[in-house]
């Protein structure tokens, strides 16, 4: 009950800023699908996390321009809210506030991830079908794997299933934005300044993004062919986010437990 509580009370405070992150990244993936691709091509999975890494739901353009801004902006405001006097004193200590923003923190990404992934996977199948067209007799990767002449193919293809590629996708996007949000708490309690905090995080997206090789965490997040071929890199890549947000949980409550809320 306590739990169901939870859920309720941050869908309550985030479903305005849920709603329009999923509206504006859907409009993005149009306008990219429209513009770009290849329609007859495509498959369900395309729209949530393209081949090429760069479109889709979750990939790197939505994740970058709007998943990561909006993930900032949100926590920012969740602190402001949370981080009052009235709210503070009900808490036993600093680091019981901390513990609470993470904990609000990690459900809202996980519920916007839940809803971009499971939307995403339905919306995706009223426009190409729900069949899973990457591992069809004429999919983008049994094309691929023929054509490379890789011996048994079949290895391959049959780890991509429709549960274990919805599932892949649900758990590194919900880890990484899980990156993000962390992130956004320590660096406002650092710098005090949440326009700042907000600049940093987009700037760093960008770049880390775009530019950085190897890549702090997340380029490690884009999934591509080379990574659907390759789930061992997937795997690795999430053991480090865990150990990352670990990192991240013990760094944060370091910072609260010195923390003046009076600023």
């Amino acid at each position: 009950m306590r739990t169901f509580r939870l859920f309720i009370y941050v869908c309550n405070h985030t479903k305005y800023s849920i709603l329009l992150t999923v509206y504006l990244a859907a409009l993005l993936m149009y306008y990219q699908i429209k513009n770009n691709i290849d329609f007859d091509k495509l498959s369900i999975f395309d729209f949530l996390s393209d081949l090429n890494g760069i479109m889709g739901l979750t990939n790197k353009n939505v994740m970058v321009f709007i998943l990561i801004p909006f993930i900032c902006l949100t926590i920012l405001l969740i602190m402001k809210r949370e981080e009052t006097y009235n709210r503070i004193i009900k808490l036993p200590s600093r680091t019981s506030v901390w513990n609470k923003t993470v904990i609000i923190s990690l459900v809202y990404t996980f519920i916007l991830t839940f809803i971009l992934v499971l939307g995403g996977y339905l919306i995706g199948g009223l426009i190409f079908g729900y069949e899973n067209k990457w591992i069809g007799t004429n999919g983008q990767i049994t094309v691929l794997l023929n054509n490379n002449k890789i011996p048994n193919p079949e290895q391959y293809l049959n780890k991509l299933s429709t549960f274990n590629v919805l599932t892949i996708i649900f758990l590194t996007k919900f880890l990484c934005l899980s990156i993000i949000a962390l992130s956004t708490a320590i660096i406002k309690t650092i710098i005090k300044n949440s326009s700042l905090t907000l600049l940093c995080i987009c700037i760093y997206s960008y770049i880390d993004a775009m530019y950085l090789n190897p890549s702090l965490f997340i380029n490690k997040s884009i999934l591509d062919v080379n990574n659907w071929l390759n789930l061992r890199n997937v795997l690795i890549n999430n053991v480090y986010f865990i150990i990352l947000l670990f990192a991240l949980y013990f760094i944060g409550r370091e910072l609260y437990s010195k923390k003046d809320f009076k600023n």
